[in-house]
């Protein structure tokens, strides 16, 4: 089997851009939260058919400005600008955008194809380049404490990534750190978290819809005070996206699919052959290639027809999972406005409509659990979970458009549902590993646990 990979929002190092207020690079250059990337293997028997059908796909689909400038055709070529898609969502794309990528998404599903699309979120290596240390710390020292792991690193990132007016001076330690490949006594890095977190929740006591939120800041400053290594204990400078995650989450896919009879009498990893475009995270596959039958680099996607399949998934949710994130972000000079969903989202016309389902129908596979690989920050995919959860529960256009509850409403419920049920999840993991008397660094060096 060939596996072909692509990604969108291509940053392997996240970075700070300023302080005040405060810019990730992925706000002004590529504008995605999310390292998203896509991988798609091929049937040996079956990549000549695949490569034809898709070949007079992509003859019917360029759009014929891209034929005339001579220009490579992409994923941009067949999506709206960002700033469209923030406003609309899905009803930005117009029919011949729909036509084109529902027919490729059928001819995916047609031949049978494997893939995964993978969401790595671009915040979280710039707190856990510098505070892994005092994790895995706490994990050794403690291990039978109270503090839930995966859901304060969730709350943390959350608290980077959204509350500009309060991170800036955490963050500007970070980008110090970084720019400089440097490390800082941890319990300094964690005074002036502690800080930046205390000041978020006196400035939002008063507001009722903070509750939830104001209680978790005030038990990771409470942590904070518990936890307090030796001065020795120094920050990590490490701030790169994780290799070993990109390759762990594919393993996960591929252990899925070697437990079911049909492909395991077919293939086995020796017999895996992977293509990567340009500046991929593929340091890891070529750590391991004597596991596989091959691993090409550095590929150029003119060449390689399953690299233009990769790009143009990848390019289509890293767009649509980054607009529903900025659309969801909360205006921080009126905190006490719950911000929702706007109703653009749900104005859409039929074929629009029927385009989610279809996109449900492509990532809901039938005993299939790792279609979709994130890290345990998530928002932009439960974002978009549950607003593609939303459509698809409406039977008929019809109803849809007959339907006289707000949309923007029940979309937050669900997000909220769908929140729970993954805190949940966290829990009882976190829970699982404490009775077994083991650490997460320990799991995840054993390549048992996802790594962070």
């Amino acid at each position: 089997m060939k596996i072909f990979y692509d990604e969108k929002g291509p940053t392997k190092t996240p970075r700070i851009k300023s302080l005040y207020p405060t810019k990730f690079n992925f706000q002004s250059s590529d504008e995605l939260f999310d390292y998203v990337s896509f991988f798609v293997g091929f049937e040996n028997n079956k990549e000549g058919e695949i490569e034809t059908a898709f070949k007079d796909w992509e003859n019917r689909s360029k759009p014929s400005q891209t034929s005339a400038n001579n220009s490579e055709f992409k994923s941009g070529s067949i999506t709206p600008k960002l700033s469209k898609i923030k406003e609309k969502g899905i009803g930005a794309f117009n029919s011949k955008q729909v036509k084109a990528y529902s027919e490729l998404i059928d001819m995916l599903i047609k031949f049978d194809t494997k893939y995964q699309l993978s969401i790595l979120d671009k915040v979280s290596p710039l707190f856990l380049g510098a505070l892994k240390p005092w994790l895995n710390w706490i994990d050794e020292k403690y291990k039978f404490n109270k503090f839930i792991r995966p859901l304060f690193i969730y709350s943390i990132v959350k608290y980077l990534s959204v509350e500009s007016v309060y991170n800036s001076k955490f963050l500007e330690q970070i980008k110090f750190l970084q720019e400089n490949s440097a490390t800082m006594p941890i319990n300094e890095l964690l005074e002036i978290l502690k800080y930046g977190l205390i000041y978020f929740i006196n400035e939002h006591k008063e507001i009722p819809r903070f509750k939830l939120q104001n209680s978790a800041y005030n038990d990771i400053v409470c942590l904070i005070d518990l936890y307090h290594p030796a001065d020795t204990l120094l920050s990590g400078n490490d701030f790169k996206i994780s290799d070993y995650n990109m390759y762990f989450g594919l393993t996960l896919m591929i252990d899925e699919l070697l437990s079911t009879a049909s492909f395991s009498k077919i293939y086995n990893y020796k017999e895996l052959e992977f293509y990567f475009d340009e500046k991929s995270l593929d340091n890891e596959f070529r750590k391991r290639s004597n596991s596989f039958k091959a691993v090409h680099s550095g590929l150029k996607s003119n060449e390689f027809f399953g690299l233009r399949i990769a790009d143009f998934i990848s390019g289509l949710f890293g767009k649509l999972l980054s607009a529903i994130n900025y659309a969801e972000q909360y205006d921080q000079t009126e905190p006490g406005k719950r911000k929702l969903l706007p109703t653009e989202w749900f104005n859409l016309y039929e074929f629009q409509f029927e385009f989610i389902k279809k996109i449900y129908d492509f990532f809901y596979v039938k005993d299939r659990n790792y279609v979709i690989y994130h890290n345990d920050y998530c928002d932009s995919f439960l974002y978009l979970d549950s607003y593609i959860n939303l459509i698809t529960k409406f039977e008929s256009y019809t109803t849809f458009k007959n339907y006289k509850n707000n949309l923007s409403e029940e979309h937050f419920i669900i997000y909220s549902n769908l929140t729970n049920d993954y805190f949940h999840k966290l829990e009882q993991k976190d829970r699982d590993i404490k009775e077994s008397g083991l650490t997460y660094q320990s799991l995840e060096d054993a390549g048992i646990l996802k790594p962070l």
